[in-house]
């Protein structure tokens, strides 16, 4: 499956290079003194040649965001892939604490977000009262977030 996803990104990003609109264009052909054939853009100064029509590919502006994007696809699947590796190796307990860690990071790193937006939003404590915090204790909950995000969730995404 994984091995599919990959050539499937890898055909994906080639038939993107190839895919080519035609542009059209002049191309002169002349023979030298010494018989050697040559090919330019432009007419060579006082020399018969003969005016060939071509087609050139172009590439399509847009490439380098698709390949953008489907290198970004790879490196993402790169990195479930060492997750699902590094889940392996671990046993069932481990693996339940590795879940809610990383879980609990992703409620961190979202709060820190919403913590962040100085708008007057609501927020509802343990008994369900709703509150508006203050700058004071805006900042705290907002260290709060981000000590708990440096101690336990330095090498989870």
């Amino acid at each position: 499956m994984k091995l599919t996803n990959r050539l499937l990104a890898l055909f994906s990003i080639a038939l993107a290079t190839l895919y080519c609109v035609s542009v059209n264009a002049e191309i002169h052909k002349w023979v030298d003194e010494k018989g050697v054939t040559h090919y330019s853009e432009f007419a060579p100064p006082q020399t018969d040649s003969n005016v060939e029509q071509i087609e050139v590919e172009k590439t399509p502006e847009d490439t380098d965001q698709k390949y953008q994007q489907m290198k970004d696809r790879v490196s993402k699947e790169n990195e479930l892939e060492k997750e699902e590796k590094r889940l392996d190796k671990m046993s069932e307990l481990e693996k339940k604490e590795y879940k809610i860690i990383k879980k609990n990071c992703s409620l961190a790193r979202k709060n820190v977000k919403v913590l962040q937006d100085k708008s007057n939003r609501k927020f509802k404590d343990s008994k369900g009262n709703v509150t508006f915090f203050d700058d004071e204790t805006r900042a705290a909950k907002i260290k709060q977030a981000q000590d708990y995000i440096d101690k336990n969730c330095t090498d989870i995404k």
